[in-house]
């Protein structure tokens, strides 16, 4: 029997509000908005790694239900891109600097990709003792006005397994590495 990630620990190490995803209009040029923290909610998982392991970890719901993050997620204000942030994770995993970027008009991005070395997977299941992996944590969001004026992200939230110790307690992966689960997700102002 394959020995799962425990994707719910990944997803959980992400900061993230609750609102239901949909593809919204590019608010207009002079749009602006004030840096500060969002709550993330996901609401679709697609699982590159663990054939579909991750969908029932990620989102414990099931599929059209959402989940909403702890720690919250910063994003810089419109004029403060390029913008440098610090992204809190739970354990194993650190806290990474890294910076926004706007490569085009409200379509932000983490760049480069925050990375955690050697995390030990031992500390998510014991199972796993002696096993450390590599990870890339991506994420590719716009910028949308909301009723109120104010701004939401829409985008994705990735988890990059770059690599392992291929140490024997490792889980077993569908695909190889690098493989990535992905998250569909929401951000919305911390209130």
């Amino acid at each position: 029997m394959k020995r799962l990630l425990p994707v719910a620990a990944l997803t959980l190490a992400a900061a993230c509000a609750s609102e239901e995803t949909k593809t919204s209009e590019t608010p207009a040029t002079d749009f602006t908005w004030e840096g500060g923290d969002f709550i993330v909610t996901a609401n679709a998982v697609t699982d590159g790694c663990l054939d579909g392991a991750a969908d029932a970890v990620a989102l414990p719901g099931g599929a059209g239900s959402t989940r909403e993050f702890g720690n919250p997620l910063p994003f810089p204000g419109k004029a403060g891109l390029p913008g440098k942030v610090t992204v809190s994770f739970v354990s194993p995993f650190s806290a990474v600097e890294t910076t926004v970027t706007s490569p085009e008009a409200f379509k932000l991005e983490w760049d480069p990709k925050p990375v955690n070395k050697d995390v030990d997977l031992g500390v998510l299941n014991s199972a796993w003792t002696g096993c450390l992996a590599d990870f890339e944590f991506g994420g590719h969001w716009s910028a949308v006005k909301t009723a109120d004026g104010d701004v939401k992200f829409e985008g994705t939230a990735e988890f990059i397994v770059t690599k392992t110790n291929e140490n024997a307690a490792c889980p077993v992966f569908d695909n190889p590495t690098p493989c990535s689960v992905a998250l569909d997700v929401i951000a919305t102002r911390k209130k």
